[in-house]
């Protein structure tokens, strides 16, 4: 194992039910990079545009990330926002799941909340509970990190604005 520079990062998203970069993450950067960055969207779609085997890629990021605590972190995109609203019975996730490859994601969650309701309650509120924007700092530069854009007022005003407090792609009142 190399010499991990103190704050050094990379930033990863959209493995899309795709193993590989999960692989990557375990074998490569968690002895490479200070923190580790994944900027969402893991479910749906796949190989199969089904997206099957997301759910068990996102339990173990959970897992990586409480194993790993502040070295991997978790920011949660649109497809995790989607995936929120169809675990708490928002009508706003099934119908986006479905038009995005997420008719098994879906299944899967199903199947989880079946077997394992506590697993699955622990699940919806890890991610629920994930700010949607970070900053990093290396080098003497920071860094804005979001899946899709950082809106730096938005940030500046509630730092931990989470994924709950943005159900049907409005905020909620904090």
């Amino acid at each position: 194992m190399g010499r991990i520079v103190p704050n050094s990062f990379v930033a990863v998203s959209d493995f899309h039910a795709t193993k590989w970069p999960l692989d990557k993450i375990k074998n490569f950067y968690i002895n490479e990079y200070d923190k580790i960055f994944i900027l969402g969207d893991i479910t749906d779609r796949g190989k199969d545009n089904k997206g099957t085997g997301g759910i068990d890629m996102l339990l173990e990021i959970k897992e990586l990330t409480q194993k790993y605590k502040n070295r991997i972190i978790y920011i949660p995109g649109n497809h995790d926002q989607f995936l929120y609203c169809y675990m708490m019975g928002h009508e706003f996730g099934e119908p986006n799941l479905s038009r995005n490859g997420g008719i098994n994601t879906m299944n899967e969650l199903d199947r989880l909340k079946r077997k394992n309701p506590q697993k699955y309650k622990e699940l919806a509120e890890w991610l629920g509970n994930l700010p949607i924007q970070r900053t990093h700092e290396f080098d003497g530069k920071p860094y804005l990190l979001a899946h899709a854009f950082f809106n730096k007022e938005m940030y500046n005003k509630r730092p931990n604005l989470c994924l709950k407090d943005c159900i049907y792609g409005r905020l909620t009142p904090s």
